[in-house]
């Protein structure tokens, strides 16, 4: 009987282990070339909260959001608007390498600037 628990116990911490290793990753990464991001942001969060990606990568940022604003790439000075229900294509070359924060502007309060994630741009 105990050797029973002891069998179950270990193969529901191996699970559990596994599934850390194993979950999806808050971060998207890029290797160079020409590369495509899929952005969500919602409650003025992006989801995901870091995008990296080699220098010299061509990169398109496709964004979807549940409120009407402008996403901006700070040290690129690339923006897009963006608005509910309709997917917004921001496309750039990451040329300059480093971190970079991204914020939106929302509509209903144009002077406000939210930060909602990292672009981060690594030198070859």
């Amino acid at each position: 009987m105990n050797r029973g628990i002891v069998i179950i116990v270990v193969a529901l911490l191996a699970g559990g282990v596994g599934y850390h290793f194993l979950k999806p990753s808050a971060v998207a990464v890029s290797r160079g070339g020409t590369d495509s991001h899929d952005l969500n942001i919602e409650h003025r969060k992006m989801d995901p909260a870091l995008v990296r990606v080699a220098q010299g990568t061509n990169t398109t940022f496709i964004i979807n959001t549940d409120e009407a604003s402008e996403l901006h790439v700070e040290g690129y000075e690339v923006m897009q608007s963006i608005a509910p229900g309709r997917a917004a294509e921001l496309r750039f070359t990451a040329d300059k390498a480093g971190t970079y924060l991204m914020h939106v502007h929302p509509a209903s309060d144009p002077d406000a600037e939210i930060s909602v994630g990292t672009l981060e741009v690594r030198s070859q």
